[in-house]
């Protein structure tokens, strides 16, 4: 946990972001994408870091949210 992955298409990509414990979990992780900003579309305002292609990622428990990327 969490479950994190993206899909894409065109040139528009969601952040889909799942933690299904019942605890917190922190992430790290890469895109191939460099986005501007996000939007939170649905779900919890998750913490999140970006550092180049880097992501780090705090979910609290039982937690999700889809984000779209500002690219």
């Amino acid at each position: 946990y969490p479950y994190i992955y993206s899909r894409a298409s065109g040139n528009e990509v969601i952040l889909c972001i799942f933690n299904p414990a019942d605890r917190a979990e922190k992430a790290n992780f890469k895109l191939n994408v460099k986005a501007k900003g996000f939007t939170l579309l649905a779900g919890d305002d998750i913490k999140m870091k970006v550092k180049g292609d880097d992501y780090t990622i705090e979910t609290p428990a039982i937690s999700y949210a889809l984000y779209k990327l500002k690219l």
